[in-house]
């Protein structure tokens, strides 16, 4: 991965998003300031390319040198290493640990309301964008806002979650959380979360060891003045996301009057059960809405191959080696990669896509051998989340007279901007699958009785599961380019 190309994903915080209205008695003259809260950084990176870098088994959540910052630790769930050899030992020890996390398996299903709004309301204006997002990680941003925030501004968060009180938020986002969470060898899937203060804010510590037990979330304080604190926070990120980022990183741009920051991260990371041959790799035409592009075509046979199909589109499904997958679903003519986001019966199969039991009695299906055709694609989008979540009913927060009292006793505290930004690339070594297969079809026509030719070759929605049934990232490809 390029650091250029990781920059533009990553998005920035920079300090003409961060305000704050009302004079606040402070040790130091400067202003009061907060910035972008909720999804000030989002950073979604899966597959491919990123399968070659980075340090996973080494990942916690409290890197040695940021201790002297640190106001609270949450501890992440011991993880047993996925055996060197899968016939030797450790295995059944790999496998029990295994079995234990599944009792969270299945949880995620409480933010799928959430996140068919926030699909609808992300894509509804993105005119033909390639976009990617992560609905789990915008969830446990917002569930943590609520945690600072009180009164209608929290209620606002509330209801936009589909949550009916602030305890079944918690059990929520903790069980979300471990569904989610692996950091094993074979699968990384690790949402992290950080809350960094300015050392002159007096803060409530009971809030921020609610983040830590519940959310998982570090909490730090210190000066954005000084270069010290500054390079711990992107020391923060790096740890997160296994030094994939580590360039870009450098370019976040933390002001010295910033006061407050909230930071999401997401690292997901799996190989493929069967890899594609790159000698099979070949060039092939992309129709974009802008005219056609030359694009790389992984090619593959799968002799049993499964297909899905609605009344506007056909959708398949790559597994992932030790769990999860990755759906791709192709309209109809007619019908918009965005649509499907709204469509009810296509919603319906994203709903279950992680749950193969539901799978199997889905009526619109057919097993076959499909020839599949799927370009190597490496998009990233970068947008700011006011309007969205304004759209979803979370207003009060964007105002001077937000409340964020549980926090601290500051005024005039608000939030000024929601920056959420992600990436996917898949290439051969990282879009593979075993029997469930990348397919491309005529909406509601039947597949032929024995054999397909499928080709992505126009624009298609994607989304993938890890571990849990709710996707951990949605996404459209309009353009190759």
């Amino acid at each position: 991965m390029k650091g250029k190309d990781v920059i533009d994903a990553l998005g920035g915080i920079d300090e003409k998003d961060v305000h704050s209205s009302a004079p606040v008695k402070r040790k130091s003259k400067k202003k009061l300031w907060i910035s972008a809260v909720a999804a000030v950084l989002v950073i979604a990176i899966t597959a491919g390319i990123l399968l070659r870098g980075g340090r996973p088994q080494d990942i916690t959540p409290m890197p040695g040198g940021l201790k002297a910052y640190a106001v609270a630790a949450p501890t992440y769930p011991e993880s047993v290493p996925y055996p060197a050899n899968e016939f030797g030992d450790g295995m059944e020890e790999w496998s029990a640990a295994k079995a234990e996390r599944r009792a969270y398996r299945g949880k995620g299903s409480a933010v799928l309301p959430f996140a068919d709004r926030l699909a609808a309301a992300m894509l509804g204006d993105r005119n033909e964008k390639n976009t990617v997002f992560s609905p789990v990680s915008v969830f446990l941003a917002a569930a943590m806002l609520a945690e600072l925030t009180d009164g209608s501004t929290r209620s606002q968060i509330l209801d936009a979650l589909g949550v009916d009180n602030i305890e079944t938020l918690r059990q929520t986002a903790y069980d979300v959380w471990n569904a989610n969470y692996s950091n094993d060898g074979a699968t990384t899937s690790i949402l992290g979360s950080s809350v960094w203060l300015d050392q002159d804010v007096k803060y409530n510590n009971n809030v921020l060891q609610t983040l830590a037990e519940r959310y998982f979330a570090s909490s730090f304080s210190g000066s954005f003045a000084e270069k010290k604190y500054v390079e711990a926070l992107q020391s923060w990120v790096n740890e997160q996301t296994g030094d994939l980022l580590a360039d870009a990183v450098k370019g976040i741009d933390i002001s010295p009057d910033t006061v407050f920051a909230l930071l999401s991260t997401v690292l997901f990371r799996a190989k493929w059960n069967d890899e594609f041959n790159a000698s099979e790799t070949r060039q092939g035409i992309f129709y974009a809405p802008q005219g056609e592009q030359t694009a790389d075509f992984m090619h593959a046979t799968f002799d049993y191959g499964t297909y899905y199909w609605g009344k506007h589109f056909g959708a398949v499904s790559l597994s992932f080696k030790e769990g999860g997958s990755m759906w791709f679903f192709l309209p109809d003519e007619g019908t918009t990669p965005d649509q499907l986001f709204t469509d009810p019966e296509a919603l319906s199969l994203m709903h279950i896509a992680g749950d193969w039991q539901a799978l199997s009695e889905w009526q619109n299906q057919k097993s076959l051998r499909i020839n599949l055709a799927l370009p190597k694609f490496d998009i990233s989008s970068d947008v700011d989340l006011n309007d969205t979540l304004e759209a979803l009913g979370i207003s009060d927060c964007f105002k001077s007279t937000a409340d964020f009292t549980p926090l601290t006793d500051n005024e005039g505290v608000f939030v000024s901007q929601v920056k959420h930004a992600a990436r996917v690339a898949v290439d051969e070594e990282g879009v593979i699958a075993t029997a469930f297969t990348a397919i491309i079809g005529a909406g509601a026509a039947m597949p032929p009785e024995e054999e397909m030719d499928f080709v992505l070759n126009r624009p298609f929605a994607f989304l993938i599961n890890g571990l849990d049934t709710v996707p951990l990232f949605e996404g459209t490809v309009w353009d190759l380019a």
